[in-house]
C-alpha cells in the first residue's frame, strides 16, 4: 500500500522541518534549505515495491546538499534515480552539473557529497548498489548528466514510474504484483543506462583510469597552490596534456573544470562545518583568487552566499 505525507495540515512553521525529516528518513540524509517565497505546501506518496523505494514529490524550491559529515554519521551505499514530472532542477555532483528538464532522467550516488535544487514534481526511486553493479556498469561519470536524452525509451520509463506511484493503480495492491512493476521499472532504467554506455567510446583501459587518477591525486593535494594547471597535472600523471584532456573528457568534464568543482566543494565544506573564519580564508585556502568571482560561483552552486552559512552559523541556537 503507498504511504501518503503532506505538509499542508501543519502549522506554516513546522511544515518544512516536516519535509526534511521525512525525505531523509525515506530516502538520504542530507541538508535542506527552503528556497521558497511562500507557505511551504509539499506532498510525498512512497511506494515499496520489493527492494525499491519510489516516491512522487511536490515541493517549492529548495534545495538538498549531502556533505561529508552526511555521509559519516549517515553512510547509505544506494544509487538514486530522480525523473522530473515538471519544473526544473539542479544537480551537481562529482565535478559535473546538469539542469535538469521535465523528462530528463538523472542519477546521484549516495556515497559522494551532492547538491540537488528542485522546485518541481519529481519522482525518486532508491537503487539498491549491488543489484544495480549486477546488471549495469554504472560509474561516477553516468551521474549528474541526463541519461539517455532524446531515447524513446525515456517516456516510457517515466509511464512506467508513474504507475509506481500512482494510488489507483492495482499494482500498488498487491505485493507481487507490485515487486513486478518495481523490477519492469528498474529494467527500463537498465536499458536506458545500456544504451547510453554503448552510445560513449569504449571504457578506459586500466593504464588510462591510472593515468587519470595520477592526474587527480595531484589536483586534490594541491587545491590551494593558484597556480595550479592542466599542465602540471599532465606531468604529474605522465601523459601529455592532449591525453589528459581526452581523459577528463571521457568522465565529462575537463581538467579545470573538475579542479573548480573541487575547490568549491572543499570551500562550502570549510563554511558549513565551521572550519573557516571567513568567507575570505576559504576562498583562498582553495587556490580561488578573487573574492567577489568566488562568491557569485558559490551562489551558482550552492544557491546561497558563503557569508549567508557563515551568518546563519553564527546565530545563537537557543
Amino acid at each position: 500500500m503507498p504511504a501518503g505525507f503532506d505538509t499542508s495540515a501543519l502549522r506554516p512553521g513546522e511544515r518544512f522541518d516536516y519535509w526534511r525529516d521525512v525525505v531523509c528518513k525515506h530516502f538520504v540524509t542530507a541538508g535542506c534549505a527552503d528556497r521558497s517565497s511562500g507557505p511551504f505546501d509539499a506532498q510525498l506518496a512512497l511506494s515499496d515495491l520489493g527492494p525499491f523505494m519510489i516516491g512522487a514529490l511536490k515541493a517549492p524550491r529548495h534545495v538538498w546538499t549531502r556533505e561529508p559529515r552526511d555521509i559519516r554519521v549517515a553512510p547509505d551505499d544506494d544509487i538514486l534515480m530522480g525523473y522530473l514530472v515538471n519544473g526544473e532542477g539542479r544537480l551537481t555532483q562529482g565535478g559535473r552539473t546538469v539542469r535538469q528538464r521535465a523528462g530528463d532522467v538523472v542519477l546521484y550516488d549516495a556515497r559522494l557529497p551532492f547538491t540537488y535544487e528542485l522546485g518541481a514534481a519529481a519522482i525518486v526511486m532508491k537503487l539498491p548498489r549491488d543489484m544495480l553493479a549486477a546488471r549495469a556498469r554504472v560509474s561516477e561519470a553516468l551521474c549528474a548528466r541526463a541519461i539517455g536524452a532524446g531515447n524513446p525509451l525515456r517516456p516510457l520509463l517515466g509511464r512506467l514510474l508513474t504507475q509506481c506511484v500512482d494510488p489507483a493503480s492495482p499494482c500498488l495492491h498487491s505485493p507481487t504484483a507490485g515487486a513486478r512493476l518495481g523490477s519492469s521499472a528498474f529494467n527500463m532504467l537498465l536499458a536506458l543506462i545500456d544504451i547510453e554506455i554503448e552510445g560513449e567510446s569504449e571504457a578506459l583501459a586500466p593504464a588510462q583510469s591510472a593515468q587519470l587518477e595520477r592526474g587527480k591525486r595531484y589536483a586534490i593535494a594541491h587545491l590551494g597552490d593558484p597556480a595550479l594547471g592542466s599542465e602540471r597535472m599532465a606531468d604529474h600523471a605522465g601523459v601529455s596534456l592532449r591525453t589528459l584532456n581526452r581523459l577528463f573528457a571521457r568522465i565529462g568534464t575537463t581538467p579545470m573544470r573538475w579542479v573548480w568543482q573541487q575547490r568549491l566543494e572543499a570551500s562550502h565544506h570549510e563554511i558549513a562545518a565551521g572550519l573557516a573564519q571567513n568567507v575570505t580564508d576559504a576562498a583562498f585556502r582553495f587556490g580561488f583568487k578573487e573574492l567577489s568571482h568566488f562568491s557569485r560561483s558559490f551562489k551558482a552552486a550552492y544557491g546561497v552566499t558563503p557569508q549567508s552559512i557563515l551568518a546563519q552559523r553564527a546565530k545563537p541556537t537557543h
